[in-house]
């Protein structure tokens, strides 16, 4: 099933742990120091994000209108005589009939890495995309990545008199459309009202020399490129709050509105009044002349200026009002717009970017590391060197999880990962461990005795405080006697990325755990 809202319910690790000497005798504990100084690999190259100037300008130019196809669509029941209509300068929206099944095309999105990890991984028109839908298959989302954080986003929501039962394959069908087109970005050039300015350029220009303590960020809601919030810097950069906000958007004169508050600034007529929602501050709103949508009521491209008060309303709408006048400094164009299928489009290195969570340093592809023929030089090696874990745990986890399982590591672990993202398998080789290490912890549950490959062990569920996942771990003494260490494998599975609901239960792998792990003991710890 396609979709988004993914409920893990299940994860494998494996920890081969050894506390002790340099030499293993049968029924003896470990007692020397296994303890050698860290190994440290050569770091993989993290991907370089592009220029965000230079993607902004470049949506900037993009006709969103010219992305919705009818001609591509026409086994959905499209035809050339229906026509797309502009919401705002950088979105567009196409349907049937009224009340049938709506198709919108936002460009300048914002998208982060859990969305990614969730979403069904597509290539359409020989480019990346990405794939969500909501539980009741109501509404369906294509983003085509255009930076690591920013999309084109196209959608399919159900009308009130929807002909159609399936959004996803409306929402793919214009998507793959429009990404034709968007790989030839010149022949989709806008001349829209409004639409040689973004609103963050707009503000920044507007903030001039207080630049140094403002923040701007694309508007979180449906706004795309349309929309930008500005606020006073946090230590990271980032806006702390949205005190200044621009829109630009397609809908009727404000002027004609009743109860207007109109004032002449510059030489437009601007409707300046309180907020009226939660937001607060001060709106000010005005035409900047006839907007060339489609649609009968979006006659005007309409200028919204939201600041914490009247008086900063009123300043920033007259810079705001000049400026509309002039064209912004050219600048650079992101060519190309697309990424390719498997061009990296996040800032993570190699297979790190199917861990479920990330953040920067805290994964590294495996380093193909050679193992001894020794179990106790094995143990040692592994102290120092996580990738022990993945080199001792390769051959078996993808014997019996599948070839496309890819190790990374961590701090001290290896993880198995895939591009699928419903299993998890977990590596870890170190010296400070034993099978009742974590058995005894609050959050275990369904402890039981086991043997494997002729030892003693624990099956045990694990749930963690933070996530809520579990994982089901199977614990065993890495040598024959106790003090000798303990091999844990754990398993953890999700419903397949894109997917809607909880995981089947004929899809669960519990069987495959003990089998993986007498092969590990039987290879390397015998």
């Amino acid at each position: 099933m396609r979709g988004s809202s993914r409920v893990g319910l299940l994860g494998v690790a494996v920890i081969i742990a050894a506390a002790g000497c340099g030499t293993i005798t049968p029924g003896a504990p470990l007692t020397q120091d296994l303890s050698p100084p860290r190994v440290v690999h050569p770091k993989a190259e993290v991907p370089k994000d592009r220029d965000e100037r230079a993607v902004m300008v470049a949506l900037r130019q993009v006709d969103a209108c010219a992305l919705l196809d009818p001609a591509a669509a026409g086994s959905l029941g499209f035809t050339s005589k229906v026509k797309p209509w502009a919401q705002g300068p950088h979105r567009c929206m196409i349907t049937k009939k009224k009340g049938d099944d709506e198709v919108t095309v936002r460009a300048g999105d914002k998208i982060d890495h859990a969305r990614k990890y969730d979403d069904a991984l597509l290539t359409l028109s020989g480019a990346k995309a990405y794939r969500n839908t909501d539980a009741t298959g109501d509404v369906c989302t294509v983003n085509v990545p255009v930076s690591f954080d920013v999309v084109v986003e196209f959608q399919a929501r159900k009308g009130s008199k929807s002909t159609s039962d399936d959004r996803c394959t409306l929402a793919e069908t214009f998507a793959a459309a429009g990404m034709a087109k968007l790989a030839n970005q010149d022949t989709v050039r806008t001349a829209a009202p409004l639409s040689a300015w973004d609103p963050c350029a707009l503000l920044n220009a507007t903030f001039g020399t207080e630049l140094d303590r403002f923040a701007s960020r694309l508007d979180s809601r449906s706004y795309g490129i349309d929309g930008c919030q500005s606020g006073r810097k946090r230590t990271d950069g980032s806006p702390a709050s949205a005190e200044y906000e621009l829109l630009l958007h397609y809908q009727s004169d404000p002027a004609a509105a009743p109860d207007v508050k109109i004032k002449a600034i510059g030489d437009r007529h601007v409707d300046v009044r309180d907020a009226s929602d939660a937001s607060g501050g001060c709106v000010a709103k005005w035409s900047a002349g006839p907007s060339g949508s489609q649609y009968p009521n979006l006659t005007d491209a309409v200028i919204e200026m939201r600041a914490p008060d009247c008086a900063k309303a009123e300043t920033s709408a007259a810079t705001v009002v000049e400026l509309l006048k002039t064209t912004p400094q050219p600048g650079p164009v992101q060519r190309p717009l697309l990424y390719k299928a498997e061009e990296p489009d996040e800032a993570i290195p190699g297979a790190c970017v199917h861990m479920r969570t990330y953040g920067p340093g805290s994964c590294e592809p495996y380093h193909e590391v050679t193992l001894p023929a020794e179990a106790k030089d094995v143990l040692k090696m592994s102290t120092a060197d996580p990738n022990v874990g993945c080199a001792v745990g390769l051959e078996a986890v993808r014997r019996h999880f599948g070839p496309r399982m890819l190790p990374v590591t961590g701090a001290r672990s290896c993880q198995f990962v895939e591009p699928e993202h419903a299993v998890e398998v977990e590596v870890t080789v170190s010296a400070d461990s034993d099978p009742n290490r974590d058995a005894g912890a609050p959050e275990v549950t369904n402890r039981r005795a086991v043997t494997v490959a002729g030892r003693p062990g624990l099956l045990f569920d694990q749930r963690s405080p933070a996530t809520g996942i579990v994982d089901h771990r199977l614990s065993v003494s890495a040598g024959p006697g106790p003090g000798s260490g303990a091999v844990q494998v754990s398993l953890r599975q999700f419903p397949q990325r894109g997917s809607v609901g909880d995981l089947d239960v004929e899809t669960r792998k519990l069987h495959l755990l003990e089998p993986m792990l007498a092969e590990i003991l039987t290879k390397y710890f015998a």
